[in-house]
Formats: C-alpha cells, structure tokens, sequence
C-alpha cells in the first residue's frame, strides 16, 4: 500500500476487530499564510458522501475518495480523514504507517478539491502528517508517491523536504523524507 499531513493530541480508542490503540485527534491550526483554521476530521455518517464528491475528473492523478475510504477499511493502520478550512471540507488525506514496514509513514492520497488549491493547503496538510509521525515516535521516515507528470505534486513534495532517488512503486514515483 502506497502513501502520500496542524497539532495533534493524543487519545485511546477501540476500534471494532482491532483493539485498543493510540490514535490522533485533530487540534485547531492557525494556517502561517493567514488562511482560516486547518484540521482533519473523522469521516462518519454526515460527511463521508461529501468527501466522496469533492473528487472530479479533473483530479485524474488519484484515485477517487469513494475508492479510498472504501480501501482504508481493509488496512488496519490506514487513517481516513476529511481537510477542513475555516470549518468548510476542502480534502482528504489517507495515511498511517505501512503494513509491512514497521519504521515507514505512508501518505498513500492526498486530496485538495479544485477550488481550493493554489492556496498551499497541500503542504499544510503535509505538515500535519509528517508531525503526527513524528509524534507517535517510531517511524524513521515518510514516504509518499505520484505520477511522474503531476508537475504540481512533484513541486509539492520537493517545497516540503521530500527527495527522490527515482524509485517507482507500480506507476509512481516514490518520494520520501526522514524523520
């Protein structure tokens, strides 16, 4: 499973199937441009078809959200949530650590909706990830990919510390970055 992040705190959950464990539950960030108030947020019953239609066609990168929380189900270590700003849903992101290797973040989507892009909401979005890695305290690294032609992630990833050694997972060029 490949991957592709604002505070954090954390708190103890059960999940069904899965027992108890440690998880992350969003804290309200000030964007550093100004912008309105960054979090994730659980999808649930009230906002799941949402995310689920803020992807298009035009988002032909990815795959679609239906399709990601879908398969976010299957993977124990997968965490779905919704991006919101200033209270508005703006993204989704779909990461956790990997199902095979105990030291590596995966960011497998990240989404921001057409409308909102342009405003650096994707590097924010980054940046909470990566932080919520580095708080858990046992990854060495983060680790994300895309198709080699999304110029606009590839510059994504690079702004945020992310390098390449041109390794491909399938179609994708692998990025990653240490913690």
């Amino acid at each position: 499973m490949a991957i592709r992040a604002i505070l954090w705190h954390r708190r103890v959950v059960s999940l069904p199937g899965r027992g108890a464990e440690t998880t992350a539950a969003p804290t309200v960030r000030q964007r550093d441009d100004g912008g309105g108030n960054m979090e994730f947020r659980e999808l649930d019953k009230d906002n799941w078809l949402e995310c689920a239609k803020l992807w298009t066609k035009e988002d032909s990168y990815i795959a679609p959200n239906l399709y990601s929380i879908a398969e976010a189900q299957f993977y124990p270590k997968a965490v779905s949530r919704a991006i919101y700003e200033g209270g508005r849903m703006v993204g989704y992101v779909l990461h956790g650590g990997d199902e095979d290797q105990e030291d590596w973040y995966i960011i497998d989507r990240l989404m921001i909706a057409a409308p909102f892009r342009r405003r650096g909401l994707a590097s924010e979005a980054i940046k909470a990830v990566f932080a919520l890695a580095e708080a858990a305290g046992r990854y060495s690294i983060v680790r994300s990919s895309t198709e080699p032609d999304n110029a606009a992630m590839r510059r994504t990833f690079e702004r945020n510390g992310f390098a390449t050694d041109g390794e491909m997972d399938g179609d994708e060029i692998v990025y990653s970055r240490a913690l």
